[in-house]
């Protein structure tokens, strides 16, 4: 039985379009959506333009995106980090892992 889509995921020309809220209670259901399309090498960005209110849950789910990725021995590239994530990665000291 296939999954329904998981709201706020369009995917669409290799381009993964994440919107809404990338907090911790919608961050597991994300993952399990993307995972095989990374490990396919199905996905090459991963936009996150429309996400709001992201925790350290959405940088988590990015980091996690593209070890899948790259376990696959695909390249995965982060796409339109809005300002509020931008800074958290700063906070973490962990920024320049986002970069492409």
């Amino acid at each position: 039985m296939a999954r329904p889509p998981v709201d706020g995921l369009e995917i669409a020309g290799g381009v993964a379009r994440v919107s809404g809220a990338l907090a911790l209670d919608r961050i597991g259901a994300l993952l399990r959506e993307l995972e095989p399309l990374l490990a396919r090498g199905e996905i090459r960005v991963l936009d996150v333009a429309g996400a709001r209110n992201a925790d350290s849950a959405a940088l988590a789910l990015l980091f996690a995106c593209r070890r899948r990725a790259a376990a696959h021995g695909h390249a995965l590239r982060i796409s339109a980090l809005p300002e509020a994530l931008t800074a958290l990665a700063q906070l973490y000291g962990v920024d320049a892992l986002l970069a492409p």
